[in-house]
Parts: C-alpha cells; sequence; structure tokens
C-alpha cells in the first residue's frame, strides 16, 4: 500500500495547485508536472526511472502514445492518459483511445485524469466501453474516497 502520509501531502499540495490555477486551468505538460506526477510519486511510483515510468509510452516507434506507461519488471501495468486541468473528460474519444492502446498492449487498468479528476477503467471488463469505469473521484473534493481510490493505483497494489 502506498505510504498514506505521502499521499495526503501530495494531495494537499495538488489541491493547492488546482486552486491557484482556478478557471484558467493549466496546459497539459503543467498538468503533468504539477499535479500528476506528485501523486504517483506519493503512490510509490518512481517518475525518474525510464524502466518504471515511461512518458509517451509506445508498443511499437509508428504507435501513437499514452502518456503514461506504469511499468512492474519491464512489463506495462497500467496506463495514464492526461489532459489539461479543466478539460472535460466526458468526451468519449479520450476514454476509447487509451482503452483501445490498452487492449492492443495487454494492460487491463488505464486512468483518463486531467489532473483533479482521475477516471479508471477496467480495459477487461467484458461490458461496452461506456460501462467499463471502475471509480471516479475528483481530488478537488476533499473526502477520504479519494485517497483511498487513488490507493488501488499504488505500484505495489
Amino acid at each position: 500500500m502506498a505510504n498514506k502520509n505521502a499521499l495526503a501531502a501530495a494531495l494537499t499540495d495538488v489541491r493547492k495547485r488546482i486552486g491557484r490555477a482556478g478557471s484558467k486551468g493549466l496546459n497539459e505538460q503543467n498538468t503533468k508536472a504539477t499535479l500528476i506526477e506528485p501523486v504517483l510519486r506519493a503512490l510509490g511510483w518512481d517518475t525518474e526511472d525510464v524502466e518504471e515510468v515511461v512518458r509517451e509510452y509506445r508498443i511499437k516507434p509508428r504507435d501513437k502514445p499514452v502518456d503514461y506507461g506504469l511499468l512492474v519488471l519491464r512489463e506495462a501495468k497500467l496506463f495514464v492518459e492526461a489532459k489539461p486541468l479543466g478539460e472535460n473528460l466526458d468526451d468519449r474519444r479520450w476514454a476509447n483511445q487509451i482503452m483501445g492502446y490498452a487492449s492492443v498492449a495487454g494492460v487491463e487498468w488505464i486512468v483518463l485524469t486531467n489532473g483533479d479528476e482521475y477516471r479508471i477503467y477496467n480495459t477487461h471488463a467484458t461490458v461496452p466501453v461506456e460501462e467499463k469505469l471502475f471509480r471516479s473521484v475528483k481530488l478537488s473534493d476533499d473526502t477520504p474516497i479519494v485517497a483511498e481510490t487513488l490507493g488501488l493505483l499504488a505500484k505495489d497494489e
């Protein structure tokens, strides 16, 4: 399980950054650097180790990349697709894009996030794409379910 104190501290910091960004939001690169990567680190993922966290992950060189491939023993276990803070994640293109990629790679779990909202999908569920959503939380909703849900994405989980 992820270090609960590290996760709580990261969530507090990220919530402050989301508040400071306000309605103007952040571009995708700043969303990744200031909102998503601190959460990944708090969940036990070493974002500086390219054998564990691969940015712009591709199965084949010609493939369109997914923002993060999270690996255990060099095998992709979780994909994370990032969108800018403030981006509406309801657009089906985003989930379909990463879901198709994950099914080719054999990755069961994917996350679609804009740095505030995290949507966790099970790609192997034998239901239509719309029903593959496992859980969804918003970091800006300061409730215990946020840390509990994100804890499912910890490296040792």
